[in-house]
């Protein structure tokens, strides 16, 4: 079960609270589209974000979540002087 809505970006941007307009949603021709960003020979270190709606959780202890993703890089030496290129944000 996904948790978060339109996961498969079927629907655009719908159900995702930010987008930043340099990342594209890609076609696949399948049940799943996928989001590409491309960035090359920036100056300094770019911060590029989308956010999924905000997913509520039953936070009593007696439930286990995975969480899970594909990321794939053509070329690490383009991704930025920290080398982050996914975080989770959570809020109490």
């Amino acid at each position: 079960m996904n948790l978060i809505k339109n996961s498969t970006f079927n629907y655009g941007k719908k159900y995702w609270t930010y987008w930043q307009d340099e990342f594209k949603i890609q076609q696949n021709r399948t049940k799943s589209n996928s989001v590409s960003l491309t960035r090359k020979n920036l100056q300094q270190d770019a911060n590029c974000q989308i956010w999924s709606n905000a997913v509520e959780l039953n936070a009593d202890g007696t439930a286990a979540y995975t969480v899970s993703f594909d990321a794939r890089i053509t070329d690490v030496s383009q991704v930025d002087g920290e080398q982050a290129i996914f975080a989770i944000r959570l809020l109490q």
